[in-house]
């Protein structure tokens, strides 16, 4: 997977309601995510959220966190002590790492207001609602 297949997106800018049905240039975590699997020749149904990614696994299958990262394995966030699914954040392995062999994961971030790359270990120092790791997806066609 080429690195171009990522850098189009950075500096795409954010909106929350800005999913994968809505139209405009703007996105959010799920819209990014569905933008880029379909780029990679895996186009998910539209239906298919955080929440529904989060538990799907039909088409996903878990990844221990401790397994070799794959491209596209999309890893999701979320408060600590959340248990609503449909609050979860969504990020995508870009098959690149930085020191220490740090994921790098591109997002679309409220914060940032905008599509960034960010390292695993910068996630899980947010306190946006992004703080822990609830699980590492991978589609099983992969």
């Amino acid at each position: 997977m080429k690195k171009e297949l990522f850098k189009q997106y950075i500096g795409l800018q954010y909106e929350f309601e800005a999913g994968p049905g809505d139209a405009s240039d703007k996105l959010n975590c799920q819209k990014l995510v569905h933008k880029i699997y379909e780029e990679a020749g895996h186009p998910l149904p539209s239906n298919l959220l955080s929440k529904e990614i989060f538990e799907d696994e039909i088409i996903f299958r878990n990844v221990d966190v401790d397994n070799k990262k794959e491209v596209l394995d999309i890893y999701v966030f979320g408060k600590k002590d959340e248990t609503d699914h449909k609050k979860f954040h969504l990020a995508i392995f870009t098959g690149l790492y930085a020191e220490n062999n740090d994921p790098i994961l591109i997002h679309a971030s409220g914060r940032a207001k905008k599509v960034i790359y960010t390292t695993l270990s910068k996630f899980l120092e947010y306190r946006n609602g992004c703080e822990e790791l609830k699980a590492i997806k991978r589609l099983k066609t992969i």
